[in-house]
């Protein structure tokens, strides 16, 4: 009876010292690009990519509606191919990291998208 009770004793000390609380280990978002501003060539289509470096989830966010994007969302590791700008514009994009329970902080990076003067631009195939 000794050994069961001893035994007992035990299994409940194992279970004080054994983090039960089953909280998601916390990480650092990461997020990196390429390049900080584009002079947009539709000639040229690898001149109008940036590269993305992430550990998570990211969204893409234009400065204005004229400024067409390949897409508003990644995750980890891709890119953000800009399509079509108005001649004569500058605009900006923003791709941002998103807080959760598991990445505590959000990163942003900002990346400025302009045209040569008097330059008709038109979107071409990705």
């Amino acid at each position: 009876m000794k050994k069961i009770y001893l035994f007992l004793a035990l299994m409940v000390g194992v279970a004080l010292m054994v983090d039960c609380t089953n909280e998601p280990e916390t990480k650092t978002a990461e997020l990196s690009v390429d390049k900080s501003s584009i002079t947009f060539d539709p000639n040229v289509a690898t001149n109008n990519v940036v590269t993305v470096t992430s550990n998570t989830d990211w969204t893409v966010a234009p400065s204005s509606p004229d400024l067409k994007l390949d897409k508003t969302r990644g995750s980890g590791n891709g890119s953000v191919v800009v399509l079509s700008i108005p001649a004569g514009k500058s605009y900006t994009f923003t791709i941002k990291t998103f807080v959760s329970e598991v990445f505590t902080n959000e990163v942003n990076k900002t990346i400025t998208v302009s045209t040569p003067d008097g330059e008709v631009v038109e979107a071409y195939d990705k």
